[in-house]
């Protein structure tokens, strides 16, 4: 091994109990992170580089679409593994705003069978992360601990066709419609003890849109 290549492995070394940090002050399960983005990093193709009388390479500059400086800057970033690194970022995203079932089941002093109960009957928001079914944490109180937003068996069958990443932003943005001491989050306003049915006309509002 020479010594240029120790230097790189010491490099990433660094690198790797950088990102191990990282995951740590995410807050989140780290254990479920770094074995789900090693799994997910596994599944990824490898960087496969265009080669340089690719046809299609000719007709993107012919066409217009492309400079040659443009997309030689292309062809790099996707050579560095840009499009690897977006999807490691949305997973990595997905995940910590997520909770294990298990753990779900634990915050909410619930067992497995009554948390898997909540998701069939909607009282409970789950969705598929990398093959496991996980709860956004944006359904789980903060005044106090260890419950649910009140009222979500009356809004999660609203949320059907909704992105579970967009729901989690409109209970956590205040809302004009939502005015107790000023403007409050649909979450917050749940948790306040608010009208549900101001929420559910918000989201009702929304899907008209």
């Amino acid at each position: 091994m020479t010594f240029m290549s120790r230097e790189a492995d010491s490099r990433q070394d660094q690198k790797a109990l950088e990102l191990l940090r990282a995951l740590r002050d995410l807050e989140a399960d780290t254990d479920y992170l770094l074995d789900g983005l090693l799994a997910f990093a596994r599944s990824l193709e490898p960087v496969r580089r265009p080669p340089s009388d690719d046809p299609n390479r000719a007709f993107l500059v012919s066409s217009g679409a492309f400079t040659e400086h443009e997309l030689a800057e292309a062809e790099a970033s996707v050579a560095r593994g840009s499009l690897e690194l977006s999807a490691m970022e949305w997973w990595l995203t997905a995940a910590a705003e997520t909770s294990s079932l298990e753990d779900a089941a634990t915050f909410l002093r619930l067992t497995m069978d009554e948390i898997e109960a909540a998701v069939r009957e909607d009282r409970l928001m789950a969705v598929d992360i990398a093959g496991e079914l996980r709860v956004p944490i944006w359904q789980f109180n903060t005044r106090p601990v260890g419950r649910t937003l009140p009222h979500l068996e009356s809004i999660i069958p609203l949320l059907r066709d909704w992105d579970w990443r967009t729901a989690g932003r409109f209970f956590a943005t205040r809302q004009e419609d939502l005015l107790g001491q000023g403007r409050k989050s649909p979450a917050s306003w749940l948790e306040d003890g608010g009208d549900v049915g101001a929420v559910i006309s918000l989201i009702k509002h929304l899907h008209r849109w």
